[in-house]
């Protein structure tokens, strides 16, 4: 299987989003996927379960994944007859690589979210975001910029 590696170019149109809500994020991202899945035949999705995270960071995050999702036309369905099975993973890293190099000293927090077929159990798309840790970060606040970031280039073009 061929995966197509694109570093997000849209992270430029959601700083300026960002900048426009007076909020100054360091959000960094990229997107995977394979170009040769046919996403136009992707139509209802499942989650599974987020066991990362804190308990309420999870259910943010999975209220707002399933919100992306369906803002791109995509149907919540239960796993056995979903198309795609969305996995989400919150986690702190140290010295995450970030477009191509590792970013600098200190703990960065992400979240990453990739779709399986369910037919074939295939990865098919993947996205994360990430930031520095600092004390000023909220997760109800970070996990929806987050989602935005990642969700910005689904599907593939």
């Amino acid at each position: 299987m061929h995966f197509a590696r694109v570093t997000v170019p849209v992270l430029a149109a959601a700083f300026a989003l960002l900048l426009q809500t007076g909020c100054a994020s360091r959000l960094r991202g990229e997107v995977s996927y394979d170009d040769h899945a046919d996403f136009s035949r992707y139509k209802t999705f499942a989650m599974t379960p987020i066991e990362s995270g804190q308990p309420a960071s999870r259910t943010l995050a999975a209220s707002e994944v399933r919100g992306a999702l369906e803002a791109k036309g995509l149907r919540a369905a239960d796993q056995a007859s979903a198309d795609v099975l969305v996995h989400v993973l919150l986690d702190r890293r140290h010295k995450m690589k970030l477009s191509g190099s590792v970013g600098g000293g200190g703990e960065n927090v992400g979240m990453e979210v990739w779709l399986e077929d369910r037919s074939s159990g295939d990865r098919v798309w993947s996205s994360w975001a990430a930031e520095t840790l600092t004390d000023s970060l909220v997760a109800a606040e970070e996990i929806p910029k987050a989602v935005a970031v990642i969700f910005e280039s689904y599907p593939p073009k």
